[in-house]
């Protein structure tokens, strides 16, 4: 399919759900890529790879650090979405090595640079174990939902604020980054391979954006792209949407043939004993009365220190509580809002 790894837009940056270091695992630290997408991407965009190694700022561990820049950078192979249902790793017929070129003027030097797909690792905050991983994929851990410390809904928002703000970058480079990137495509961040909850992944990039937009010169848009089975947990994504959608979305999840190699999903996190069915099964139970589409109405046009407060409420009134989702709790404060203005007697349940 067209997501935001096999797109041909121009000027669109990849946002890679990056480890501390580019590229995870992939120099030295295991042989192939262990179905992981990060290290999948080394392969088809080798420049990244290759960057990533020689431009090292360790000596121990010969990768660059994260969050990180890599500009110029080309998918060099083809057949890569967010499903991973490549069979083959082929060379793109369509990769550009000069009509994408364009002039950047850096400390008085002029130098072509490609804006064909600009990468840029971000690391999120979240990295919490589970004990039982199956719970965390239907977005019912209460360790998902931590209000304090680093795990907490705020590391989330400034992690990805860290990543995609301009302001830490010298003044001549990021004057000059708007030739280059134009908008940011972006799959599941903290709820890929870190199993996070899906609803608060799209709520902190959705927050965290807002606050990193405020640094670029021009408009910077935002692509979220959104899975029935994305490689890492797959059918999780199906929770960001209202219940009978989500439905549907699982039974499409569960539907799929999944080739070997074409997901990541420890033994644990499996539903079933089948480990060939990666999908969350059994799960509608979980799906929330409220998607996506009911934030952006209720928030979209709303200062975002308003979702931001409401939702640190939410957590920390439920933070012993996972039988609602994120949603749904954000849902009924408004309505329990909307009520109090209506009789201010009310009382809430």
């Amino acid at each position: 399919g067209i997501d935001y790894l096999s797109t041909s837009a121009l000027k669109q940056a990849l946002v890679d759900s990056s480890g501390p270091w580019v590229g995870g695992n992939l120099y030295g630290g295991s042989c192939g890529t262990e179905g992981n997408l990060e290290e999948a991407l080394m392969t088809f965009m080798p420049e990244v790879a290759v960057l990533s190694l020689f431009l090292s700022q360790d000596d121990a561990r010969p990768q660059l650090r994260a969050p990180a820049w890599v500009l110029g950078a080309r998918m060099i192979l083809t057949g890569l979405d967010g499903t991973k249902r490549w069979t083959q790793w082929r060379t793109n017929p369509d990769v550009a090595f000069r009509t994408d070129l364009t002039t950047l003027e850096l400390e008085g030097q002029q130098m072509l640079v490609s804006n064909r797909k600009p990468f840029v690792a971000a690391v999120p905050a979240f990295q919490a174990s589970f004990n039982n991983l199956k719970e965390a994929r239907q977005n019912r851990a209460l360790a998902q939902r931590q209000v304090h410390g680093p795990n907490s809904f705020k590391q989330q928002v400034m992690a990805w604020y860290q990543a995609l703000s301009l302001d830490a970058l010298p003044p001549t480079f990021r004057d000059q980054m708007p030739k280059l990137v134009a908008s940011l495509g972006s799959g599941p961040w903290m709820s890929g391979h870190r199993f996070g909850d899906s609803q608060l992944d799209v709520l902190a990039i959705w927050l965290g954006q807002t606050l990193a937009s405020r640094s670029w010169k021009s408009n910077v848009f935002l692509d979220f792209y959104m899975y029935s089975a994305f490689t890492e947990n797959p059918g999780n994504q199906c929770f960001l949407h209202s219940k009978k959608r989500c439905g549907d979305c699982l039974w499409t999840c569960k539907q799929k043939w999944f080739p070997p190699g074409s997901f990541y999903l420890p033994k644990k996190g499996f539903m079933s004993g089948d480990q060939s069915k990666p999908c969350v099964m059994w799960s509608e139970f979980a799906c929330s009365q409220h998607g996506l589409e009911t934030m952006f109405w209720n928030f979209g046009f709303k200062p975002a220190d308003r979702l931001w407060t409401m939702l640190e409420k939410v957590l920390e009134a439920h933070k012993d509580e996972n039988q609602r989702s994120v949603f749904d709790r954000l849902f009924d404060e408004v309505t329990w809002e909307l009520q109090q203005k209506l009789d201010p007697w009310a009382k809430q349940i």
